[in-house]
């Protein structure tokens, strides 16, 4: 036999043509073997048909065909990195925590961050952008060293969850304190009254105590 040897995605005619290969064995030492390459099979299973065409038109009956598997790419590793606004920051200051994940290879991810202190929740987890960024503010953290974490969790299969964390100092603020001296007189004796006032310095905030 000789002829046109086109390839389907799927029933003849009905399926996605993937192309064509020409038989002409009297041309050729391959025993009335032809082939055909193709890299657009998507992944999944595909039933492959081949129909052979010859000088007086297709062969009759259904073509033989060969079922192909297509399985996805594996899964590739992230990297999930933690910056912080302010570090070491003070007592009441505003602090932004913000994670950057890269897919090994390139590519986008998709996802969500969740940020935690000392293993607590900082709020609820946070999408990652279009960047592989998310962010999560916070003033809460007392006076002290705190491990801030940031877990990944992928909603691609093709990317792997990962996380990453930072060591954050938070400093007692600064409290300058202001005098003021009023005094009055009598006849005998004079009075001075001192008055104290006491605030935080920013970026520091809250009410001082003591």
């Amino acid at each position: 036999p000789s002829g046109l040897v086109p390839y389907f995605d799927g029933l003849p005619i009905l399926g996605n043509i993937l192309g064509t290969s020409v038989l002409f064995p009297e041309l050729t030492k391959d025993n009335n073997e032809t082939f055909f390459t193709t890299s657009d099979l998507s992944v999944g299973t595909h039933t492959v048909y081949a129909v052979l065409i010859g000088p007086s038109g297709p062969c009759p009956g259904l073509p033989p065909s060969a079922t192909h598997v297509v399985n996805p790419p594996p899964a590739q590793p992230s990297t999930t990195g933690v910056a912080s606004s302010a570090n070491p920051s003070v007592s009441g200051q505003d602090v932004t925590f913000t994670a950057t994940v890269t897919r090994t290879g390139g590519g986008a991810v998709s996802g969500a961050v969740q940020f935690k202190a000392d293993g607590t929740d900082l709020g609820a987890a946070v999408p990652v952008d279009a960047g592989g960024n998310a962010s999560v503010s916070t003033s809460a953290l007392a006076v002290g060293a705190h491990t801030i974490t940031a877990d990944f969790t992928s909603t691609n299969p093709t990317t792997l969850d990962s996380g990453g964390s930072l060591s954050q100092t938070v400093r007692t603020a600064e409290t300058p304190t202001g005098e003021e001296c009023r005094s009055s007189s009598s006849a005998n004796e004079e009075t001075k009254n001192f008055t104290a006032t006491v605030s935080t310095v920013a970026p520091g905030a809250g009410t001082p105590t003591g």
